[in-house]
């Protein structure tokens, strides 16, 4: 082996001493380290994370529309639609319920038959032999109030029927002048009517009603006519033609005069038989009689009875009348 030279040995110590030393360096290499380092791109793809559109798809949050369709909340016209509701017609339909005439109507039995009463005059002093006719106004005045008092209802002599409840029927029987001078402000003052029967040859005679007085009573509406017949005869005495006769004439003035064809009518001093009244039927529905109510029964509508209504009659006898006594 040569000799090497120390010179040389000492240069490869030294080599060798570095070469470790060396040997670490390549581990701190930063530049070839920074590529990886540097390749912040993958770091700085903030994209992915500033994709923000993705949260920022706040449309898909701001989509209030569907939230926003208050329209369908707002359909308040399907709650609205207060007409369904307001169809309170159904439930006004009241009628149904008030219609309690069926039940109220529970048939009250018309089984009282009508206190009929039968006046002639409404005057103070007398002026013929039948005193008795001639009612005092302050008489008949409290024969009304009795008849208010007890709670009466006043029927006209056409409306006869039995009642549920109770009636009165007044009826005057001539037609004189003080039917209009004294009777009708009494009708009036007590909230009264009644029935006049009229002799239809006698109007306008001294002591009669005249035809004005008639109309004057008709429309007042407190009064209504009915036939006495023309010439006030006993028509038990006349044969069919003469009692037709009469009958037909008395039914034309009166028509002529009063505008109204009669319906009721009272027989000429109360007397009538079985074929009077045949024969009345064809003129009238209703005919009264001077029968007095106590005594008379099995009547129809063509023979009614009355209570007679005398000057000196008491009110205790009235009120009986009345059957209030």
């Amino acid at each position: 082996m040569k000799h090497i030279p120390k010179r040389w040995l000492a240069c490869v110590l030294s080599l060798l001493i570095l070469l470790p030393a060396c040997q670490g360096i390549p581990q701190k290499k930063p530049p070839e380290s920074l590529p990886t380092t540097t390749e912040a791109p993958a770091t700085t793809e903030a994209p992915a994370t500033t994709e923000a559109p993705a949260t920022t798809e706040a449309p898909a949050t701001t989509e209030a529309p569907a939230t926003t369709e208050a329209p369908a909340t707002t359909e308040a016209p399907a709650t609205t639609e207060a007409p369904a509701t307001t169809e309170a017609p159904a439930t006004t339909e009241a009628p149904v319920t008030t219609e309690a005439p069926a039940q109220t109507e529970a048939p009250i039995p018309a089984t009282i038959a009508p206190q009929v009463f039968m006046y002639h005059l409404i005057l103070d002093e007398p002026y013929s032999k039948y005193e008795y006719l001639f009612v005092r106004p302050a008489d008949f005045a409290a024969h009304l109030a009795a008849i208010n008092a007890a709670g009466f209802r006043y029927l006209f002599a056409d409306e006869y029927a039995l009642q549920p409840d109770r009636t009165v029927v007044i009826t005057l029987d001539d037609g004189y002048s003080d039917n209009y001078s004294n009777l009708l402000p009494l009708l009036e003052q007590y909230d009264a009517c009644a029935t006049i029967f009229l002799i239809t040859d006698m109007i306008g005679q001294p002591g009669y009603l005249t035809a004005e007085e008639i109309i004057l009573l008709r429309d007042s509406g407190r009064v209504r006519f009915g036939l006495h017949t023309a010439a006030h005869n006993d028509l038990t005495t006349l044969d069919s033609a003469a009692l037709h006769a009469d009958m037909a004439r008395s039914v034309a003035d009166f028509i002529a005069l009063v505008g109204y064809a009669p319906t009721a009518m009272a027989y000429p001093y109360g007397k009538y038989t079985a074929a009077v009244m045949d024969a009345c039927r064809e003129y009238v529905s209703f005919a009264y009689t001077t029968d007095n109510p106590r005594y008379k029964t099995g009547f129809g509508t063509m023979n009614i009875p009355r209570h007679l209504v005398a000057r000196d009659t008491s009110m205790w006898a009235f009120r009986r009348m009345l059957g209030l006594n």
